[in-house]
């Protein structure tokens, strides 16, 4: 066989789906890894939801006209039109594409027995990543931001307000 992790005794070649990093750790020693990898993933979640807020704020010209350094800049045609439709997504779009790659040298860590075990973990948290620091937040802060003066009078219809302004937020996951 011409690759070098193959199976001597049965003649196998399994280098397609192993990687021993450390064929020396112990089973405690992989399950701390792997809870370590974890939290670190949700403090990287935890972490970009203010990013978030960041790029949602921009589609909310109203609350940006609200600001007075910016309202000049902001009534150029040109200008809004480049805050409000293509710098979100493309900011958003950049970080989704180092995404994987970040996700990978922090799963490498981890010590699983496979490759397609780091895939397979790499393609779940990067599905809760967009699902939890993209989508999710992103609706409830941008909801909130739009609503965040009607918010502040009255706390308690957080559930009426973000039915109402919901569907506002529907042109950033469009673009």
């Amino acid at each position: 066989c011409c690759c070098r992790c193959c199976c001597r005794c049965c003649c196998r070649c399994c280098c397609c789906c192993c990687c021993f990093a450390s064929p020396r750790c112990r089973s405690w020693e992989v399950s701390l890894r792997q809870l370590a990898v974890w939290v670190a993933f949700w403090l990287l979640v935890l972490f970009y939801a203010p990013v978030v807020a960041l790029i949602q704020a921009p589609v909310n010209m109203d609350n940006l006209m609200k600001i007075p350094f910016l309202r000049s800049l902001l009534e150029l045609q040109f200008v809004s039109s480049l805050i409000q439709g293509f710098l979100p997504s493309l900011v958003l779009l950049i970080f989704l594409a180092v995404l994987p790659y970040l996700l990978g040298a922090l799963i490498r860590r981890a010590g699983l027995h496979s490759i397609t075990a780091e895939d397979s973990l790499l393609t779940l948290m990067y599905f809760l990543f967009q699902l939890f620091a993209v989508f999710i937040f992103s609706f409830v802060s941008g909801t909130a931001l739009s609503q965040l003066q009607a918010l502040l009078d009255d706390p308690h219809r957080l559930i009426s307000l973000l039915g109402v302004s919901a569907p506002q937020q529907a042109s950033f996951f469009s673009t």
